[in-house]
């Protein structure tokens, strides 16, 4: 019996020393980017405060992901612009309430499913690509035909399949394959 709650007891020292390593050890890395966050809740501070050029280097910083995200919902390069400054519009409008504690990429991430979706909503078109478009990259690069074809026929089912999923299955599919890129960045 005794030598039961000796080991318990020397088992729990162990554990409690994996749990302060890993405790060091997320402080060690936010300590890494602390850096980086300090100059963004800077800017995210000025921002909320009215500096007009704190807010451009919001949108500089995000603009990329803000658009592609909205690109892979509507899978069009114009609506994905209208949906961008939709979705910067919405983060200018909203800055005051935004909780510096948590990440703005989130944030804004979320803003752009939502505008996505209600675009979606609104819009409710169907886009077909044109067989035309098909063909004139066939033509253009004669010397990989069959794989551009097999691309275009994988696209073609991807984007199919996509229009079938409702607004809030597209929006899953859509951060699930951002997670996956972000992965091999």
């Amino acid at each position: 019996m005794i030598s039961a709650k000796f080991g318990e007891q020397k088992f729990g020292k162990e554990q409690k020393k994996d749990a302060d390593s890993k405790i060091t050890q997320k402080k060690s890395n936010r300590t890494e980017t602390s850096a980086e966050d300090k100059d963004l809740l800077d800017i995210i501070e000025r921002a909320k405060k009215g500096d007009e050029s704190a807010f451009q280097q919001i949108v500089d910083k995000y603009k990329t992901q803000v658009a592609s995200i909205a690109y892979k919902m509507v899978g069009d390069y114009e609506d994905a612009k209208d949906i961008s400054q939709i979705v910067f519009v919405k983060t200018y409008q909203n800055l005051v309430s935004f909780d510096t504690t948590k990440k703005l990429s989130t944030w804004l991430y979320r803003i752009t499913i939502n505008a996505s979706i209600d675009f979606i909503r609104k819009h409710k078109k169907h886009k077909h690509e044109l067989l035309d478009n098909i063909f004139g990259e066939l033509k253009e690069k004669k010397q990989d035909v069959e794989k551009i074809y097999q691309r275009s026929l994988i696209k073609w089912a991807i984007n199919d399949s996509m229009e079938a999923l409702n607004p809030r299955q597209k929006a899953v599919f859509v951060l699930r394959d951002l997670e996956l890129s972000l992965i091999h960045i």
